[in-house]
């Protein structure tokens, strides 16, 4: 499996024990602990965003619903080394009941850049929820 693999539908993510948040298009906050496999892609109303990691810090999916497209991604964590990862960023969930707040790390990969005479460059590719902590 590449690094980042686009997914074209919700129920061909892996196996796993994931947890995040998907917000759908007829609520005003998101829910948490959807299993992201179980979301039907032609239900309406249907999910605008979704974030979920799983619980054995392997993979990450985003989900984001543009216009008339939608983008289901799923990410290998395992392959990017520690270099490749930025500091983690806390932020507060706006929004999303039940948590306190949201970790997000941004994911960088080497491109070729031709500023640098077309040598490797780390560059963000991605950013993944990787952790929420839930209120008390």
């Amino acid at each position: 499996m590449s690094a980042i693999q686009p997914i074209q539908r919700f129920a061909d993510l892996p196996e796993a024990d994931y947890v995040g948040y998907c917000w759908y298009s007829n609520e005003s906050s998101a829910r948490l602990d959807v299993n992201p496999r179980t979301i039907q892609e032609s239900e309406n109303p249907f999910v605008l965003e979704g974030m979920w990691f799983s619980l054995d810090g392997k993979t990450a999916v985003t989900y984001r619903h543009a216009g008339s497209q939608s983008f289901l991604t799923l990410v290998d964590l395992a392959q990017f080394a520690a270099a490749q990862k930025s500091p983690q960023k806390v932020l507060p969930a706006a929004g999303i009941q039940g948590i306190q707040h949201l970790t997000f790390t941004t994911l960088w990969a080497p491109v070729l850049d031709a500023n640098c005479l077309d040598m490797p460059v780390l560059k963000p590719v991605i950013q993944v929820l990787t952790n929420l902590k839930r209120k008390a």
